[in-house]
């Protein structure tokens, strides 16, 4: 008797905790999916925003950024970049930031079989033109390297998240 009554709580705690693992798993399947759909949407649509949180130099080191300051912004045909630099300048000025508004002159975006998207931008601003390539996982989570003959490239680490603003890169400026 005395032992049942010592099992029957054990059994009891062991069935609530496999039951809520399931729950959890779900609702993780759940968030999975709509995260998904919502990169999907930001892709084929073409509004979508970058919040960098890392930058990864040529020389092996990387530096963690704050994302409410580094940025891409691609709304359909318009580009804000605004991005921490920290390579070599090829130009008689050195460069400590990335900070350019102006038109996407060239867009390619290819859908992996795993659901990932392989994004190539060429962004134009009068004499200036960057290539930003991007590549987005299905959470959001993304890369980014960004070439200009004045500037060694540079790699940086985000997430994407859909624009929902009509004005957003307006009020960035």
């Amino acid at each position: 008797m005395k032992r049942a009554i010592i099992l029957l709580p054990i059994f009891i705690l062991l069935a609530m905790s496999c039951s809520s693992s399931k729950h959890n798993r779900a609702s993780k399947e759940l968030k999975n999916s709509i995260k998904q759909q919502e990169i999907k949407q930001a892709v084929e649509s073409d509004r979508y925003i970058i919040k960098v949180n890392r930058l990864y130099g040529r020389r092996g080191f990387s530096v963690d950024l704050v994302p409410t300051h580094n940025y891409i912004i691609i709304d359909q045909d318009l580009a804000r970049i605004n991005l921490a630099y920290t390579g070599r300048s090829f130009d008689i000025m050195g460069i400590a930031a990335i900070n350019m508004t102006g038109r996407v002159i060239e867009k390619k975006v290819q859908q992996k079989h795993n659901g990932k998207y392989e994004i190539k931008l060429k962004v134009k601003q009068n004499n200036d033109l960057f290539t930003v390539n991007i590549s987005v996982g299905t959470s959001g989570y993304c890369s980014v390297n960004v070439i200009n003959p004045r500037i060694e490239s540079i790699r940086y680490h985000g997430n994407m998240h859909m624009i929902i603003d009509k004005d957003i890169v307006r009020k960035y400026n």
